[in-house]
């Protein structure tokens, strides 16, 4: 019987015969194949051809199941954060028990969601086929995490392995530092003294320092921005003055007095400066003497030109280093956004 050629061979002889090379160009290997041996040799090379694109086909088809499968779990998740203000205004202002309303189990089956509330606070978070998780909470974040969120919050401090060189210079003797300085986490964070939101963070850092007692150490370093805050540079270099006379304390009391004596949003008096200064136990007369020679402006400007080849670009801006890694936390977050921060470190850490 007289073989009849594949559809796919055909295919292939119609594609192979314009190019086909002369007998004489042919690879000595191929040169004595006779028609079903070349038949053969084409279906072959078809056969995986084909297989590739199917496995190509079958891996998109695979992304697209995923794809969608994340998008049903975003979208669930999403819905819910509607239903969380609705709650909270019908809970006497409360989020508190949402976790355990029909509306959120219903809605997260299947997906073994975690959910966490507070009276003002909540968190939702949901797995996705990455192995990620996608949160939502009650300060407006929407976002996908890498780690099992802990906590009432979902940012998650991105850090860089095993980092080549500091961004910034390692802390020092001259640091000017609250917490332990051999504590496994360093936050290194550019300040200005004028800014609202410096203020603000002052206040979540001091209180996270006690709270986590040695396992943290928080270093203070200058950003004055001059073109909005006239008077941050002359203030930097006061506090300078305060630590240089009488040492580290002596520098966060002024710091302390500072934030204390004036409303966050309102410029500081700088008569008053003295006083504060006077209250950490800085002599007056001293520390008058040391403005006005000018022993300190070269050092705040030493803080704000390694912030900005830093890319630093506002306040506060917060350095972190742990176990080699490094990370930043930008702007004046929520104490509980940063608490949330230090925790999952620690977990990290084994601690």
């Amino acid at each position: 019987m007289k073989k009849t050629l594949s559809t796919l061979t055909l295919c292939a002889l119609l594609l192979l015969t314009p190019i086909t090379p002369s007998s004489a160009q042919v690879p000595s290997q191929y040169a004595n194949l006779d028609r079903a041996q070349i038949e053969q040799l084409i279906e072959q090379i078809m056969v995986l051809i084909m297989t590739k694109l199917g496995n190509t086909t079958l891996d998109s088809l695979g992304e697209a199941r995923e794809k969608a499968r994340d998008a049903t779990v975003k979208t669930q998740i999403n819905n819910l954060r509607a239903q969380a203000e609705i709650y909270y205004d019908d809970n006497s202002r409360s989020y508190q028990g949402f976790c355990q309303t029909d509306i959120v189990t219903e809605a997260l089956t299947g997906n073994v969601p975690k959910c966490q509330t507070a009276s003002q606070e909540y968190r939702i978070s949901a797995p996705l086929e990455d192995g990620s998780y996608y949160c939502i909470d009650s300060q407006g974040v929407a976002e996908a995490v890498m780690t099992t969120p802990n906590g009432l919050v979902c940012m998650e401090l991105e850090m860089d392995d095993e980092v080549s060189s500091m961004s910034v210079r390692p802390l020092g003797e001259d640091d000017h530092i609250r917490g332990e300085r051999s504590a496994p986490i360093a936050l290194i964070s550019y300040m200005d003294f004028e800014s609202p939101y410096s203020a603000g963070f002052h206040d979540t850092i001091t209180e996270l320092t006690e709270e986590f007692d040695t396992e943290i150490v928080w270093a203070y370093r200058n950003f004055p921005i001059s073109q909005l805050h006239p008077n941050s540079v002359d203030i930097a270099v006061a506090a300078e003055c305060a630590a240089l006379l009488k040492g580290n304390n002596a520098y966060w009391e002024f710091l302390d007095e500072l934030y204390e004596e004036k409303e966050t949003n309102e410029f500081t008096t700088m008569d008053a400066l003295d006083d504060f200064a006077a209250r950490a136990g800085v002599s007056r007369t001293r520390f008058a003497e040391c403005r006005e020679l000018n022993a300190m402006p070269g050092v705040v400007q030493e803080d704000f030109d390694e912030a900005i080849a830093a890319d630093v670009l506002g306040v506060p801006h917060t350095f972190v280093y742990v176990d080699g890694q490094e990370g930043v936390i930008n702007g004046a977050q929520t104490t509980n956004t940063i608490r949330n921060i230090i925790n999952n470190l620690l977990q990290q850490l084994g601690r």
